[in-house]
C-alpha cells in the first residue's frame, strides 16, 4: 500500500485510526490526512460571529502539528 486517506478530527476513534496506521503501514507510506468542517451550522450560526478563515487555519494547523505527529514519528509521510 503506497498511500492511505485518513479522516482525522481529534476524537478517540480518530486517534485509534491514526495509531493503527502508525503501527501497520510501512515507513515511507503516504498518509493523506483530512479533516472536514462545515461552512454552515454551529460554526457559522455561532454568536458572536467568528472569522471562518481564522478557524479553518487553526484547525489545519492542529491537524498538521498535533494530530499527524504520531504518523510522522512512525516514519510515514503525511500530507494534509
Amino acid at each position: 500500500m503506497n498511500s492511505v486517506v485518513l479522516g482525522i478530527d481529534g476524537t478517540q476513534a480518530s486517534r485509534s485510526a491514526v495509531r493503527w496506521c502508525a503501527d501497520h503501514l510501512d515507513p515511507g507510506c503516504t498518509v493523506i490526512a483530512v479533516c472536514g468542517i462545515r461552512n454552515f451550522g454551529e460554526l457559522v450560526m455561532s454568536i458572536p460571529p467568528f472569522d471562518a478563515a481564522m478557524i479553518e487555519s487553526k484547525i489545519a494547523d492542529r491537524l498538521r502539528r498535533d494530530w499527524c505527529a504520531p504518523l510522522i514519528e512512525a516514519g510515514l509521510r503525511c500530507r494534509t
